[in-house]
């Protein structure tokens, strides 16, 4: 949101989480937003419209075992 600029406004409206094993330990995500990324919602948000973006990120334990993934 922050990336973005103060003349947007960022509404976290849905993730979807799939659950692929037990989580038994601590795990860790890494969620990445590039310039890249940043600019082409703030083209797409160019006409005022509404702008739905997905980010995909995996969630892994300490080992690197794939614990879940998450769309937000």
């Amino acid at each position: 949101m922050e990336s973005l600029g103060g003349e947007y406004v960022v509404w976290d409206k849905a993730r979807e989480i799939a659950f692929i094993a037990p989580g038994r330990r601590d795990v860790v995500a890494e969620f990445r937003v590039d310039d890249c990324m940043l600019e082409e919602i703030r083209a797409a948000a160019a006409s005022g419209d509404k702008v739905l973006h997905w980010c995909e990120t995996k969630i892994r334990d300490l080992s690197g075992d794939l614990v879940a993934k998450v769309r937000a």
